[in-house]
């Protein structure tokens, strides 16, 4: 990675740059000026502080700018988004039969029909699987730790991978084929409930595949019963647990996408992606092993909720790396997160699990005003962080911006 000049903010603290930094609150964007607006409750913010130290951070503001200020007429953000997300990555198709659905699917909850060259279930799993072989290659993310496979052979037991929000299937793919011996449990949200088709057989020998809303298990997550208020909206869609409390997997992914069409309650309307979040937080590192491998799909990486979660997994991972694909999706602010050797029983993973449980309980039964609250003190303070922390985070995010600033340019 390049080197950047590190300075601190020159016109007062960071946290004071924040404040007066101008926020819409129905816009996370750019400004006229040209800096990116935090969102309503997003008062803490390390903009301010990337814009003085980050060379790389600077080019995508301007690559953001230039994109906002000359759309192309003949094409539709919404075109644009889908060409993106389904565009063909790959030319060769997958061979394993064991992986493809029948020509008829079970059932409209299950995956749906891949018997077809224009199926839209194909065209996004070709994407994805650039996208993983992509970071497979860059970061060894689906290969299991030595120690663990050993210790799995010593105990004469497979190895074992956690999918959340697993369709269309490419990663999970492509874990399997890194570890041929592996045994699954995997969720994806149901077609019939606005989730994405899957090319994943629910008769593969090796996997669970289980077709529900991870955001709903309320007892996974370590909700009890007489926590849920029994005149909430969701009282009665709230599930039973579906992983034993002492289920351990060597791999966790978690590459959850909030369902646009997806049927759900209107307290869920704004609250969604961050209820997704802590739900694949939660559940994912409640399962991961100690010196299993974490990844999970992140967003914006100078938003002030990403900061704070990359941070603490540089606390509890021995090898953590940031990547951002240039397969499939280089336009957004997408990247994912590997981390790999993971300590779970650090002081700072179990605070994660607690601090992310309680976003969800928020999230889920609190009021407007404390689920703000909860968003407005999130974190230490910003100058706490940016002491701490500031520079790791211009390294980790050079590669990052760029990838993006390119993509834009």
């Amino acid at each position: 990675m390049s080197s950047s000049i590190h300075q601190p903010p020159r016109d007062g603290s960071a946290q004071e740059q924040a404040n007066a930094i101008p926020a819409n609150p129905n816009d996370a964007g750019i400004s006229d000026e040209g800096i990116p607006r935090p969102p309503r409750h997003e008062l803490k913010s390390v903009v301010p502080y990337l814009l003085n130290n980050s060379p790389e951070f600077r080019r995508l503001i301007v690559a953001k700018k230039t994109v906002s200020s000359h759309p192309n007429p003949h094409i539709s953000p919404s075109h644009l988004v889908l060409c993106i997300k389904m565009q063909d990555q790959c030319s060769h198709h997958t061979t394993d039969q064991d992986w493809r659905v029948p020509a008829t699917p079970t059932s409209t909850s299950g995956p749906v029909p891949a018997n077809s060259a224009e199926d839209p279930t194909l065209k996004l799993h070709r994407t994805m699987r650039a996208v993983g072989r992509e970071l497979e290659r860059c970061t060894n993310a689906f290969k299991l730790n030595p120690a663990l496979i050993d210790e799995n052979k010593n105990n004469s037991v497979p190895p074992t991978i956690l999918n959340l929000c697993m369709a269309p299937g490419a990663f999970l793919e492509l874990a399997m084929r890194q570890n041929p011996t592996a045994e699954v449990v995997a969720f994806t949200l149901p077609v019939s409930q606005g989730g994405y088709g899957s090319v994943v057989s629910p008769a593969h020998p090796k996997v669970n595949l289980k077709f529900l809303d991870i955001t709903m298990l309320a007892a996974d997550i370590g909700i009890e019963d007489e926590e849920i208020p029994s005149d909430h909206v969701d009282a009665n869609n709230f599930l039973p647990r579906e992983l034993d409390e002492d289920q351990l997997f060597d791999l966790v992914i978690c590459d959850g996408l909030v369902a646009k069409n997806q049927p759900r309650a209107e307290y869920r309307a704004h609250r969604e992606k961050r209820r997704l979040l802590a739900a694949q937080l939660v559940l994912g590192l409640s399962h991961v092993k100690c010196g299993g491998t974490f990844i999970i799909r992140l967003y914006r990486l100078e938003a002030w909720t990403t900061v704070n979660i990359v941070r603490a997994f540089c606390q509890f991972a021995a090898t953590l790396r940031l990547y951002k694909p240039k397969s499939g999706n280089a336009r957004s602010g997408a990247f994912y997160l590997v981390a790999q050797d993971i300590d779970i029983d650090d002081d700072v993973a179990l605070d994660v699990i607690e601090e992310w449980r309680w976003a969800w309980q928020v999230g889920t039964f609190g009021t407007d005003e404390e689920y703000e609250k909860m968003a407005r003190e999130e974190g230490p303070e910003v100058d706490e962080l940016l002491e701490e922390f500031g520079e790791t985070l211009v390294a980790l995010g050079e590669r990052i911006w760029t990838t993006q600033a390119e993509a834009l340019d």
